[in-house]
């Protein structure tokens, strides 16, 4: 091959790179986590069959919608031991 075009070929892959490590500094710490939503908007999302599945942890309720995953801000209420 002709080594221009090996040159060539390098500095668009070095360029592909940057790029990738760019985009992905530039997301910040949030970047590829969970979309926090309103509760009131998950029981919408809910009401229309959005939701495919929810699992609560402490205060937390993450659930599996049909787009992406969604983090709910929500409590759960104190029920009282039996």
């Amino acid at each position: 091959m002709n080594s221009t075009f090996k040159t060539v070929i390098l500095w668009v892959t070095l360029l592909a790179v940057a790029v990738v490590l760019w985009r992905m500094i530039q997301g910040g710490p949030n970047a590829g986590k969970d979309q926090e939503i309103a509760y009131t908007q998950f029981m919408s999302d809910l009401n229309d069959g959005k939701v495919a599945d929810v699992t609560i942890e402490g205060n937390v309720a993450r659930a599996s919608c049909a787009m992406a995953a969604c983090i709910i801000p929500w409590f759960r209420p104190q029920i009282p031991p039996c």
